[in-house]
């Protein structure tokens, strides 16, 4: 996901600094996708959170560990107490 109040498309060719977030590099930890979400969408909608595309952009990756994502499983880690449900490592 990308956020910017810049106008060209390209990364690359931004002037303002650029600021990396991935979550969900751990299968099963789905906190801090959800958490980064609220933000893009808060400083996305929210007049007091706005000035701060001016001078940042965002690129956001929300699931970086696709396939642990993908094989969640209720038997994935039998030793272990919560979550109800993990992926692979």
């Amino acid at each position: 996901v990308t956020v910017s109040s810049e106008l060209s498309r390209r990364p690359n060719k931004w002037e303002n600094p650029t600021v990396l977030v991935t979550s969900g590099i751990h299968p099963g930890e789905s906190s801090g996708m959800n958490a980064g979400m609220m933000f893009l969408r808060n400083i996305v909608m929210k007049e007091e959170y706005k000035s701060i595309l001016e001078s940042i952009n965002f690129l956001f990756v929300p699931i970086l560990n696709v396939r642990g994502y993908l094989r969640q499983s209720p038997n994935g880690r039998m030793n272990q107490y919560g979550p109800n449900s993990s992926g692979r490592r």
